[in-house]
């Protein structure tokens, strides 16, 4: 090694010791309930897609619908797909990420009025793309409609239909009780 490369080099590092110096960078979660990420996410299983049925295959299967809606479930899936809108659940929980997704209710109603619920929000992220706008816009259930598509199937058992039209499906994290230090 040069003897003059290396002694440039040592008292340059000694000269300026902050340009080695790194900053931590710190991420900051918040961490949140949000039931309306998880029935999104659950569209996978449900759609019967090979993907998901090779880890969720029981888990669809214990899931009350009647066959027609799992019909509907797949073909939305495929149509995602082959419309270029790409995998249904992910996609949809970015687009509409911007909006209030914590209950399943709160899901439908942003999705029943799409225009004003979600699109503002999209169009100022990184998400945004005008195809696979027009397609969501098109495809997702319109409020006039919402209240047919919309309710629970008669099929479910009353319980699960007693659950789905309650606010909350689950506890709120205030009903969980914390140990005391």
């Amino acid at each position: 090694m040069d003897r003059r490369l290396f002694l440039a080099a040592t008292l340059g590092a000694l000269a300026a010791p902050g340009a080695l110096a790194q900053t931590a960078s710190i991420t900051r979660w918040k961490v949140t309930s949000s039931e309306g990420h998880d029935a999104i996410a659950f569209l996978g299983p449900l759609s019967g897609e090979p993907l998901y049925q090779n880890y969720y295959a029981e888990d669809a299967k214990a899931f009350p619908l009647p066959d027609p809606v799992r019909a509907e479930i797949a073909a939305l899936w495929k149509e995602a797909g082959t419309a270029g809108f790409g995998l249904l659940g992910p996609v949809l929980s970015s687009k509409i990420s911007g909006t209030d997704v914590s209950t399943l209710d709160a899901v439908i109603t942003a999705l029943a009025d799409p225009e004003a619920r979600i699109r503002p929000s999209l169009q100022k992220s990184p998400y945004w793309d005008e195809a696979e706008w027009k397609w969501l816009a098109a495809t997702a259930p319109a409020s006039s409609r919402c209240s047919r598509r919309c309710a629970p199937p008669a099929s479910l058992p009353s319980a699960m239909r007693a659950r789905r039209s309650s606010p909350r499906a689950f506890p709120s994290s205030s009903a969980i009780s914390r140990p005391s230090t």
